[in-house]
């Protein structure tokens, strides 16, 4: 009985060490992507800095003073109030998903991701990642580009999410 006992305690304590290892050998090497929203040129709209905070299951981007309208003054300069302007949500330079900066007061509807900004409004609600313009139903949760698991981590890792909304 006392070598049975002892071969499984020193089969955990491996087994425990191996798990252990390989954790840590996981988050060594995975750190936080730099998030942005560029331009389809490759332009940066908003940088990693520009992002204070992210309610999660809302999808509102909480900015740095005063970008929101930054946003709303380069739609109005570019002609995008009506169409709106593309962009690219990137991890580390690399496209996660695809949408347009648009306004309220576009008459134009498409079904991609949207950023709707409202000119001239001093909201501190932060920018919101809409499905669709008009909002639209999104789709599954487990397919919505929005909610994506590296886009969470990076998010996460970073510090970046509302501590309240992480306690839901």
């Amino acid at each position: 009985m006392g070598k049975f006992f002892r071969f499984r305690l020193l089969s955990l304590l491996i087994l425990v060490s191996v798990i252990g290892i390989t954790l840590a050998t996981y988050l060594s090497f995975y750190q936080p992507g730099n998030i942005s929203i560029r331009t389809r040129s490759g332009e940066a709209l908003i940088g990693h800095d520009d992002i204070q905070y992210v309610d999660w299951d809302a999808q509102r981007y909480h900015l740095r003073s005063g970008l929101e309208n930054e946003l709303s003054e380069r739609l109005y300069r570019e002609g995008g109030l009506i169409g709106g302007i593309p962009f690219q949500f990137c991890i580390d330079d690399d496209p996660i998903f695809t949408g347009r900066v648009t306004s309220l007061f576009s008459s134009f509807s498409f079904t991609d991701i949207a950023i709707v900004l409202a000119p001239g409004s001093k909201s501190e609600a932060g920018l919101e990642l809409e499905w669709g313009y008009p909002s639209s139903p999104p789709p599954d949760r487990n397919v919505d580009p929005r909610f994506g698991h590296r886009l969470y981590t990076s998010l996460w890792l970073d510090g970046k999410l509302d501590p309240a909304a992480i306690s839901k």
